[in-house]
């Protein structure tokens, strides 16, 4: 599970997980290509393990299209989601022109922050 500051998701992270890290990645760019996002990962992943003939462009394909599900479960469950899905599911785009974003922003953050080594601000113990 990535935490932030200083840690990043690996394949075998949970599609909930790995959809959570390209919305941070989106909200910092405004646009993403989730496939583009995926190859960086398998990059930097060199565990990879290639089975069969399946190789990382399928394994990435496959990454991308469970993250695109997931997106479309999380706009379905809400009208205020504030990220979109374009060229086919393939991009993710931030609206940040809404009140929710900024509250999606906050909750996506603070579950996501490394609370044990980066626990205390301005003297609050976090």
């Amino acid at each position: 599970m990535f935490k932030l500051p200083a840690q990043i998701p690996t394949l075998e992270d949970a599609v909930e997980v790995l959809t959570d890290y390209l919305e941070f990645e989106c909200i910092k760019d405004g646009r993403i290509s989730l496939l583009g996002e995926i190859n960086k990962l398998l990059l930097s992943n060199d565990e990879v393990l290639v089975q069969g003939i399946e190789d990382e462009t399928d394994q990435a394909l496959a990454k991308t299209e469970e993250i695109s599900q997931e997106i479309e479960r999380r706009t379905k469950a809400s009208d205020a989601y504030p990220f979109k899905l374009q060229r086919g599911g393939y991009s993710l785009e931030v609206v940040s022109s809404t009140t929710e974003y900024w509250v999606y922003v906050y909750l996506l953050l603070s579950t996501r922050l490394n609370m044990s080594a980066h626990k205390r601000h301005n003297d609050i113990d976090g």
